[in-house]
C-alpha cells in the first residue's frame, strides 16, 4: 500500500482564494523566452516571468524547465510566494507517470501518464489530471511539445499577453541552435517513377 501524499494546509484552509486566483484573468509578457542553463542541472534550461492577476494571490510567476533540449520533456509551473511550496499548478510532459496518493481516487485515476496538469484539490492534495483532448492511447500523448503545453496552461489558467497579445513561447538556449527535429516524412504519399522499367 502506497503512503498518502502530504496535504497542503494553506490550500485546505483557504481553497476559495486559490480557486478564485486560478479562474481570474491574468496577464504575462509575450513572448515568454527560456534561454538560461539551469545551474544545478546542466542538461536543463530554466527561466521564469511574472504574472499579473486581477485577484492576486501573492507574487505570481510562470516558470519553465526544459530537459535535454527536448520539446517533449519539460514542465511549466504557475508559482506564488503565498504558498511555502510555491507551485500552484504545473504541467508535466515527458517524465513518465504520476501516482495520485490521496483518499477517494478512482482506480483509473491513481496513475496518470504525461502530459498531465497538477492542481490542488479542496482538501489540500496536489493531484495529477489528464489533459482534455489528448488521446493517451496514441503517439499524440508523447508528441505534446512545449508550444502546446504553454498554450494549454495559459488557456487553463486564463492567461493572456498584455494588451490582448497572444501569450507566445520561445525556447532560445544561449549559445546553442534550437532545432526541432520532425519525424514527418516529407516524401510520404509521393509516388516516384520506377527507373528500372524497360519498354
Amino acid at each position: 500500500m502506497c503512503a498518502r501524499s502530504k496535504r497542503n494546509t494553506a490550500i485546505k484552509s483557504d481553497y476559495a482564494s486559490y480557486e478564485t486566483n486560478l479562474k481570474t484573468d491574468k496577464c504575462i509578457d509575450s513572448p515568454f523566452v527560456v534561454q538560461s542553463c539551469k545551474g544545478n542541472h546542466p542538461s536543463s534550461y530554466y527561466d521564469e516571468t511574472n504574472v499579473a492577476c486581477s485577484a492576486p494571490l501573492g507574487n505570481t510567476c510562470i516558470s519553465c524547465e526544459i530537459r535535454n533540449m527536448s520539446p517533449f520533456n519539460y514542465s511549466f509551473s504557475y508559482k506564488s510566494d503565498w504558498l511555502k511550496e510555491q507551485i500552484l499548478a504545473r504541467v508535466d510532459v515527458g517524465d513518465g507517470t504520476h501516482n495520485n496518493r490521496a483518499p477517494g481516487i478512482p482506480l483509473e485515476e491513481t496513475s496518470i501518464p504525461t502530459p498531465h496538469i497538477h492542481l490542488y484539490r479542496e482538501d489540500g492534495y496536489f493531484l495529477a489530471y489528464r489533459i482534455d483532448g489528448v488521446d493517451y492511447s496514441s503517439n499524440e500523448s508523447v508528441k505534446f511539445d512545449y508550444y502546446q503545453g504553454y498554450q494549454y496552461l495559459c488557456e487553463r489558467l486564463n492567461i493572456s499577453g498584455f494588451n490582448n497579445v497572444s501569450p507566445l513561447f520561445e525556447f532560445r538556449p544561449k549559445g546553442k541552435l534550437n532545432l526541432m527535429v520532425s519525424d514527418i516524412d516529407p516524401n510520404e504519399g509521393v509516388e516516384f517513377p520506377n527507373n528500372n522499367d524497360t519498354e
